[in-house]
């Protein structure tokens, strides 16, 4: 009998929480599998049903969020590029809902540095894909390209760790302002917050 796709999404998405609410205080080489089942209300077996150890089940998170960021990225891009309206494009807020916790951790000072570089090589390859027919020195667009994906990784991080605090609306349209502008335009703005 094939179980049901809800209770197993509802039990993969408790097993999660419970390892991230633990990793946002632990490394993930202290980190047992007991400790996430205790959490989660679960016994291991349920564990190993849908993991094999505790690194596939964070691949499998990290996986699952460059899935869904890339669901949004030719939007952004886009509008990054063409001067179109970010703020629509952005994902929406269930989105941050669903995995600003996830990121916040991945991100921060526990968090997986190979995530963070997979996403900064993801970030990367969007600008270039984007830009590629404007290029005329690829060695210069290199440099571009790593200034670029790391600033905004930089500023994505930061945003994590203040706990989404500023709007991801406004945070949208201040990426799109730094990189039309840069951000010494911004730092000069007498308009207020973008």
């Amino acid at each position: 009998m094939a179980a049901d796709p809800k209770k197993v999404q509802e039990t993969k998405r408790r097993l999660r929480d419970a390892f991230f609410s633990i990793y946002k205080e632990k490394r993930i080489d202290k980190i047992g599998i007991r400790e996430i089942t205790d959490k989660a209300g679960f016994n291991r077996g349920t564990f190993y049903i849908h993991y094999r150890d505790i690194y596939d089940l964070l691949e499998q998170t990290e996986d699952e969020l460059i899935r869904v960021l890339s669901l949004f990225a030719d939007n952004i891009m886009s509008a990054v590029f063409h001067g179109g309206d970010i703020q629509n494009a952005m994902p929406p807020k269930a989105f941050f809902d669903q995995y600003g916790t996830y990121m916040k951790v991945l991100v921060g000072p526990n968090g997986d540095p190979s995530f963070v570089e997979r996403l900064r090589k993801f970030i990367k390859e969007l600008f270039f894909r984007e830009a590629k027919d404007q290029i005329t020195d690829m060695k210069q667009a290199e440099y571009v390209f790593e200034y670029i994906s790391s600033a905004q990784l930089g500023l994505l991080t930061y945003w994590f760790q203040k706990d989404m605090e500023m709007p991801a609306p406004q945070l949208a349209k201040m990426i799109q302002t730094l990189m039309t502008y840069g951000p010494m335009k911004l730092l000069s703005a007498k308009t207020g917050p973008v």
